[in-house]
Formats: C-alpha cells, structure tokens, sequence
C-alpha cells in the first residue's frame, strides 16, 4: 500500500466519483474532503453504534460519492476517514485490524499492557473507568466503542507502554527511516497535523504529538525526537484537553497555540 494510492484502487468497489481523488495519505491526514454520513446516522442509531459488521460493509453503505472540499485542500477531523482506513488494510492484507495491531505491534515491542477495546471499555480487565468529572453527579462516562471504527482510536495502554511504544516507532528499528519521515511529514500546515497525528516544533526540534478523547478518558502521548523524551498523560475524569496539552506544553517549552 502506497500513500498515493487512491481508494478506488485499494478498496475497488468504492464510488469512482471520490475514490479516484483520495489518497490514503489524504485519509490519514483528516484531508479527504469525505462527508461523514456515518457518525450523524450512528449518534441517532443505537443498532448502528453496536453493529458487528465489519469496515468493509460500513463503508459499503455509507460511503460518500462526493466530497466536500478538493483532497488535501482543507481539514475535517472525519470518523468515516478511519472507518475506510481499517476497511482498506483488511481488504488488502486479509487479515483482522485487531490480529496486526497484535502481530506488527504489540508483540514485537513488547507491549503486555496495551490492546483494543474491540466489544467496549467495560470488557476490559482492570481498566479504570470514566468519569464524567465536569459535573456535580460525577457519573460514569464509558463511551461506545464502534467496532469497525477501531482505527479511530479505540486502544488502551499503561503510561509505561506508551513511552516504549513511542521510543520503539520513532527511535527503534521498527520503521524504516522514509516510514518515519512520511509519518512526521506535516499534510496540513494550520493544524500541524501529519499522519494520525500532529507535530510541533520547539527550540529542541520537533515533537509528535497524539491526543485521545472518548468520552470521559483523556490522554496525550508526546515524543521528542532529539532526547527521546516523552510526556504521557492518561485522565479518566474528563479533564480539558487543553489543560492535558497545556502541562506537555509548559515541560517541552513549546510555543502556546
């Protein structure tokens, strides 16, 4: 797979109208242009939030025939973008999303601690819960995981393996040096945002820089590539995401944005 191969070659029977346009960079970078038809109908659809239907048949169903902007021109932070993602590598490797994660990545780091949410937080053993810590009540916050839209974020992690996690991508020899310099390569200048992720840059080089919200978790995974130092913040009472970004900010002595 090759980040300028377009979604009518790598997934065949998605509409030639937008498909011949977007790149799986473009996917990637949240600048597709792809309306998201699917979160709006999934919010109101509790069958649709708990469906067990793969990637492929959801974006079978609902996959756009038009965009909305010209790929690569604009940013839109779109679930739908990741649905395809994970429709796309199933499609081209025949296998689960969730057995490579656990062959490409957790095994080989040695990540003991880490994995995906695939049937809900509340399966998971010993994973704290979430709190919706905003309000007085202070009530559980366990949001949905949609199943076919793990590539949007669904995983959990100790802090611990989120600093070898890190270290091993962006120091170690699990990519070459052009995967990690197309990971970091910056798609969209106004957001800072490069592949499934964003990149600052202070006086010490840049800083990859990875934030998680489902409902009442919080997280941020930095990595300088200079030091190898890492800022990994995990909250489970629905702290501002601001305020998370705000303490990497002030350690790393980055710009405010």
């Amino acid at each position: 797979m090759r980040l300028d191969t377009p979604l009518s070659t790598l997934l065949p029977g998605f509409p030639a109208s937008s498909g011949a346009t977007v790149t799986l960079a473009h996917l990637l970078s949240n600048t597709s242009g792809l309306p998201d038809l699917l979160m709006p109908a999934a919010k109101a659809d509790a069958d649709l939030r708990t469906s067990t239907a793969s990637a492929g048949e959801i974006v079978s169903r609902w996959a756009p025939a038009e965009t909305m902007f010209v790929p690569g021109s604009n940013f839109d932070y779109a679930f739908m973008n990741w649905v395809i993602v994970r429709a796309v590598i199933e499609a081209q490797t025949g296998a689960s999303f969730e057995d490579l994660a656990q062959s490409l990545l957790f095994q080989p780091m040695g990540l003991r601690n880490t994995g995906i949410a695939d049937r809900g937080f509340e399966a998971v053993p010993s994973l704290v819960p979430a709190f919706d810590g905003r309000t007085a009540a202070a009530g559980l916050d366990m949001s949905t995981c949609y199943g076919y839209g793990a590539a949007s974020g669904t995983f959990y992690a100790s802090a611990a393996d989120l600093l070898t996690f890190a270290d091993r991508l962006l120091s170690g020899p699990h990519l070459s040096r052009q995967s990690k310099s197309d990971l970091l390569d910056v798609r969209y200048a106004d957001e800072g945002y490069a592949l499934g992720g964003r990149v600052r840059v202070g006086a010490a080089g840049p800083v990859a820089w990875e934030t998680g919200s489902v409902g009442g978790y919080k997280s941020l995974l930095t990595y300088r590539l200079s030091d190898r130092r890492s800022v990994v913040v995990l909250n489970n009472t629905d702290m501002s995401q601001t305020t998370i970004n705000d303490l990497a900010t002030a350690i790393f002595d980055l710009p405010s944005v």
